[in-house]
């Protein structure tokens, strides 16, 4: 359940353009299942798609999260809300075992990350104005909501939760740094900023990240890996030209996120790019997205397709039409959320774990 919970670019920047989307999907513990949310409600299906139903109370649901222990699903309902000038965060849960839905907290909303026995559930509170982001874990069976600590900025992502542990990654501050939460400690593993993901290895001992030099740089990468026992740092081999499409004539990248897959053996690198004239920032071009899977050493590379050429069909839609992408537990799936947001009716796609064979498993219904 870790593979996704540091996309961390994806959560500072594409909140705003997918706020009110009603976007997520997550698998369950054992890669057989899946949640997927829409306009309509959270829905659980079988991994090709058959067997789909919907979960109660889950009208406005967005960004499931499936418990390692298989018996809940987190959700966030109405997670940017306002009332007057104060946001409102809720989080839902299902219970696998008795069929409901019900509001545990309002302290926090999506995303979430969940201690590997499914026992608690970590989640952050923005910050607003001059108050700091906070950082919350509760107990999904009706326990206490305990706020674990302010965080160094307003501004978080994540958290990822270190199994067997207590221990929390988190990624703070507008220059994108990742920080190891230890009871009351919060320590700053990086410096340099420009974290675009980061995942840990299959024992947990171990932290990846992948860095960007600059904002829009599409090579120049940088692949670590850090010693969570030891803190001790490791730049790994990569290529200087980063193993991705070049973009087309005219466009350049506006943001980018990489999801590093389960046990750290693969990641999806995601790319925006857009065609906005220097002398317009501001204007609506357009767009498309492009994503790859490729090993962590960079060597092997493969562009996901959504049918056809990405560039050329994404390129027929408005901007701020995109996709997101999730990681099976067992790393052998990739599911494709098509996120329509002009029609209201995205579609889920699954691929194998190198980006091919693609499958439509679901369409959101008309209406």
């Amino acid at each position: 359940m870790m593979c996704r919970i540091l996309h961390v670019l994806a959560v500072v920047a594409a909140m705003v353009i997918l706020s009110g989307c009603y976007t997520g999907v997550s698998f369950s513990p054992d890669s057989k299942r899946l949640v997927v949310a829409d306009h309509k409600g959270l829905h659980v299906m079988n991994a090709d798609g058959s067997g789909a139903r919907t979960l109660p109370n889950s009208d406005g649901g967005e960004q499931p999260s499936w418990s390692p222990d298989g018996r809940w699903i987190a959700f966030a309902n109405n997670p940017i809300a306002y009332n007057g000038e104060k946001q409102r965060f809720e989080t839902w849960i299902y219970d696998n075992r008795t069929g409901k839905s019900r509001k545990i907290t309002d302290e926090f909303g999506a995303p979430y990350s969940w201690r590997e026995d499914g026992a608690r559930l970590a989640g952050i509170r923005p910050g607003e104005g001059k108050r700091k982001a906070q950082l919350y874990v509760c107990d999904p069976d009706g326990g206490d909501v305990v706020r674990v600590m302010e965080l160094p900025s307003a501004n978080a992502g994540g958290p990822l939760w270190v199994p067997h542990t207590d221990m929390l990654v988190v990624q703070v501050d507008d220059a994108r740094n990742l920080y190891l939460v230890d009871g009351p400690e919060c320590r700053r593993i990086t410096t340099t900023g420009g974290i675009l993901g980061a995942g840990l290895s299959a024992d947990g001992s171990k932290l990846y990240w992948v860095r960007q030099p600059s904002n829009t740089a599409i090579n120049g990468w940088q692949v670590y890996r850090y010693d969570l026992a030891k803190m001790v740092a490791t730049r790994l081999p990569f290529p200087s030209t980063t193993p991705f499409p070049a973009p087309l004539p005219g466009f350049h990248a506006d943001y980018m996120a990489v999801d590093i897959g389960p046990g750290a053996r693969k990641m999806i690198v995601s790319m925006l790019l857009e065609n906005t004239p220097p002398d317009r920032p501001n204007s609506r071009g357009k767009s498309y997205v492009v994503s790859s899977v490729m090993t962590m050493d960079g060597k092997e590379a493969h562009v996901i397709r959504t049918g056809g050429t990405a560039a050329k069909r994404m390129m027929r839609r408005t901007t701020g039409d995109l996709f997101e992408t999730y990681w099976s537990p067992d790393g052998k799936h990739i599911a494709l959320q098509e996120i329509v947001t002009t029609r209201k009716r995205n579609r889920l796609f699954i691929y194998d774990a190198y980006g091919r064979n693609e499958r439509c498993i679901y369409t959101e219904p008309s209406g």
